[in-house]
């Protein structure tokens, strides 16, 4: 008797562990975003001494410098906070030129920096 209301109580678990994991699955499959969506559509980014243009098949918008309020690099990645926890992430190996590295850097403040960077160079 015993036996069987461990067993019991073993599949029980099992079923709710895996129901808890395709409600999450799910829920994740619904918010993720869509391939031909803005997130993942292809875009183009032209940069300006006052901002930047993007454009996608269906965005155009514009960001003019004042209003990035921080801007950091990682080894692959640079940063342009407009809020707190919202960037623009622009991957250091799709941006065409020098000169497009060169003006995301100049926005560069010292302590984001990695260390020993001047802010020079890329």
């Amino acid at each position: 008797m015993v036996l069987g209301i461990t067993v019991g109580a073993i599949v029980v678990s099992l079923v709710r562990s895996l129901e808890h994991y395709l409600m999450r699955r799910l829920a994740l499959e619904r918010s993720a975003p869509l391939p031909e969506g803005t997130c993942y559509s292809p875009r183009s980014v032209a940069f300006s001494p006052e901002g930047f243009h993007i454009t996608t098949a269906t965005l155009k918008t514009y960001q003019r410098w004042e209003g990035i309020l921080k801007v950091a690099e990682t080894d692959r990645l640079y940063l342009l906070f407009t809020d707190r926890h919202v960037a623009y992430i622009f991957p250091k190996d799709a941006l065409e030129s020098e000169m497009e590295r060169m003006e995301i850097r100049q926005r560069l403040t010292p302590q984001h920096r990695p260390s020993g960077d001047d802010g020079s160079s890329s």
